[in-house]
């Protein structure tokens, strides 16, 4: 089973994909950029990045496991346990590269450091997109004039030409607003002469479309739908604005602390939460 390769479908609709006893992927967007050392214009990606302290199980890749292999979820934990084993084999014996996500190693403290691939981008919008080049332009001076004489004719004969669209072009503007004043008076005489009786105007009600919250800080997502509801109480107990969500398509009901419209302020809240409630928490991304 290539358990990297499923992370990284999922890493297309997920923004934080758990591997139950490992880790956590997490991605964030970046803008397109433009590299002036190597003329070369890069589109909009998703970086990726690894969390070690985001260990327990949310669900969602052991789901995706036993859909995708038809397996029961208790197999699909099992399968992906004995895969993180292995993972943690490689990386004792030296380093662990996981194709589309990056490399593992550690470091001289025994720490996890991560380094991304820069080869895959998981952002769909910019799928099959890569980066283009453009050939350096070479600018050539303009050669000097070898004959005074002739140039300084070429300057005569300019400042001549010069002169004359001059004189043209000013009687050209005189001409043209001699016009432009005989229409506005033409108009202004038939606005006198007119007489206009719209009667009574229909009322007109705008309804502006509210801004659907897009992204949500989940606090865990629960196959029994009675643990969900369990959570969202202790959560709104606690002061915050949560939310039950929609069951999503492997069964788990999750349950948001918080939701918003702004990726930004997700991104900023979520790490106050991490920090004074749950480390695991993260965000998800509706359609």
């Amino acid at each position: 089973m290539q358990l990297e390769k499923h992370i990284s479908e999922l890493l297309y609709r997920y923004e934080c994909v758990t591997v139950p006893g490992f880790g956590a992927f997490l991605t964030h967007y970046k803008s397109a950029r433009l590299d002036v050392s190597q003329h070369a214009f890069y589109p909009p990606t998703k970086g990726v990045s690894f969390n070690e302290q985001l260990r327990s199980n949310d669900g969602l890749l052991a789901q995706y496991i036993a859909d995708v292999y038809s397996l029961s979820f208790e197999e699909a934990v099992k399968n992906i346990h004995t895969e993180v084993v292995a993972w943690k084999k490689a990386l004792h014996q030296g380093s662990l590269e996981l194709a589309s996500l990056g490399v593992f190693v550690f470091n001289t403290e025994q720490k996890i450091v991560f380094a991304p691939s820069d080869s895959h981008n998981h952002l769909m919008a910019s799928f099959g997109l890569g980066a283009v080049v453009s050939p350096k332009v070479a600018r050539v001076a303009p050669v000097a004039a070898q004959n005074a004489s002739t140039t300084s004719f070429w300057k005569v004969a300019a400042v001549g030409v010069l002169a004359i669209g001059i004189a043209g072009l000013s009687y050209f503007k005189w001409e043209n607003q001699h016009l432009i004043n005989q229409e506005q008076a033409a108009i202004e005489s038939s606005l006198q002469k007119a007489v206009f009786d719209l009667g009574a105007l229909p009322s007109i009600t705008v309804t502006m479309p509210l801004k659907k919250e897009r992204f949500h800080i989940v606090a865990g997502a629960f196959r029994v739908s009675a643990n969900a509801d369990k959570k969202l109480k202790q959560l709104l107990q606690k002061g915050y604005n949560a939310q039950r969500l929609p069951a999503n398509k492997y069964g788990l009901h999750p349950v948001a602390f918080e939701s918003f419209t702004d990726r930004d302020e997700a991104v900023k809240r979520l790490r106050t939460i991490q920090r004074v409630a749950a480390k695991d928490a993260w965000i998800l991304t509706s359609e």
